[in-house]
């Protein structure tokens, strides 16, 4: 199913932008204008949502995350950041 054409929709103010498409990967730009913690998305077109399409993400508070890691040893910490860079890479 292509989806480029479906942007973002959210209960919460959001500003949107599809960047491109690689391999069936759709990639959009989510900017969230305020606080919010309702972490449903859906992909609509012309107020149509895709149904197949649902996905949440999880937020977090900066201080809970730091919480998350603060005990975890130094080795762990660089092969999660050495993960996350790879990752990183992939998406340039």
């Amino acid at each position: 199913m292509d989806i480029s054409e479906y942007r973002p929709f959210s209960n919460c103010d959001i500003e949107t932008k599809f960047l491109g498409e690689a391999k069936n990967v759709y990639f959009y730009y989510i900017n969230y204008k305020d606080i919010c913690y309702n972490n449903t998305l859906v992909l609509q077109k012309g107020g149509v949502s895709a149904v197949t399409s649902l996905h949440t993400l999880n937020f977090f508070k900066k201080f809970d995350i730091y919480n998350k890691f603060m005990d975890y040893p130094t080795v762990a910490l660089e092969e999660i950041f050495a993960d996350l860079s790879k990752k990183e890479r992939t998406l340039e």
